[in-house]
């Protein structure tokens, strides 16, 4: 028992379950199915993003639904009849977001907690305003999504990446990449700065690491996997409006990160299966939907705060006799000084 739960923990299961699962929707789902999947991979895509920022960072940021925001209606507006390539709109995007980020981030990173969150928000709904007063994206109406991301052919087999299986393929991949970034990431020097300063900020300075930098840098990385997510968003809907970006998409997206894990690499992809996964069943079987959806937030803050893969890394510690980190005889402290000290000097 107690091998299996160490070759279950691995990340291989994880990839080969996410693999198999984009495989089965693609191969045996009907029209709904593929596109409750499309739903599931942009929000993500989308809900790593917050990851990276409060997960890794530890600050909670509500701007990603404005960072989305930009990206969705750069590809809206920019490929408007053909105006522009899908992908450049999406960089495009992807540019202003970061610029966005530095700015506000340099503004608001030394705030803490909730004024961090608050200031963020602000900041959403200041793009959600500016874009229900622009005209090119039509207002409070919305604008019709019209842009292809192409197709790829290989030989005599093609795959339009705007049909309806292309876009779960397009989005598994975008998924992929990120979560692979995520890892070099947690590998990384600058990532490890980080994290020493979600875990304790006046120690990790003490010894030289810059926190406002470090800050900053995580919340450009977010800020363009946000604008990205996006982007795809927006080519899944295939029809946008600037209230999709509203503060209830902020409690969605928090849900779907808090409920897969907070800070698990994998946790925003298994959030969003459980929790966009059924709420659309419920938008699709009842008219209390709202009400459900509410009622299974609660849940979450209520039984599950360590996320689903909190709790399946706690029982599997439990089978394997490895002790929890907070019952360690280890002092965290001492852990952090030592490796954030080799770093900062190497």
């Amino acid at each position: 028992m107690k091998r299996l739960a160490v070759h279950f923990s691995s990340p291989i299961v994880a990839w080969l379950t996410f693999a198999l699962a984009v495989a089965a929707f693609c191969t045996f789902g009907d029209s709904l199915a593929v596109y409750v999947a499309a739903l599931i991979l942009a929000w993500a895509l989308w809900g790593t993003s917050l990851n990276i920022i409060w997960g890794y960072a530890g600050a909670l940021s509500l701007a990603q639904m404005g960072f989305a925001a930009i990206g969705a209606f750069s590809v809206a507006v920019l490929c408007k009849d053909e105006q522009i390539n899908f992908w450049l709109a999406v960089l495009v995007g992807m540019v202003l977001a970061v610029a966005l980020s530095v700015v506000v981030g340099y503004v608001t990173l030394n705030l803490r907690g909730f004024a961090f969150a608050v200031m963020t928000l602000i900041t959403s709904l200041l793009i959600v305003v500016l874009l229900t007063s622009w005209e090119p994206a039509g207002r409070t109406t919305g604008v019709v999504v019209a842009a292809s991301p192409g197709e790829i052919t290989i030989g005599s087999w093609s795959l339009d990446l705007g049909s309806d299986k292309g876009l779960v393929i397009l989005l598994a991949v975008a998924n992929a990449v990120t979560l692979v970034l995520c890892g070099w990431l947690e590998r990384t020097r600058a990532g490890r700065f980080v994290v020493a300063l979600r875990e304790d900020e006046p120690l990790a300075a003490s010894l030289g690491v810059h926190p406002l930098k470090y800050r900053v840098l995580a919340f450009m990385l977010s800020a363009a996997v946000a604008s990205l997510a996006g982007s795809l968003y927006a080519l899944t809907l295939k029809f946008i409006t600037p209230s999709l970006f509203s503060f209830h998409a902020s409690v969605t997206l928090i849900a779907c990160v808090v409920l897969g894990g907070l800070g698990y690499r994998f946790g925003p992809l298994v959030g969003a299966a459980v929790y966009i996964g059924l709420t659309q069943w419920l938008h699709v079987g009842g008219d209390y939907s709202d009400a459900l959806s509410g009622a299974l937030l609660i849940v979450i803050v209520l039984f599950a705060q360590m996320g689903i893969l909190g709790l399946l890394k706690q029982g599997i510690d439990k089978l394997t006799g490895k002790q929890p980190a907070h019952q360690s005889d280890e002092k965290p402290t001492d852990e952090l000084e030592t490796q954030t000290g080799a770093m900062a000097h190497d």
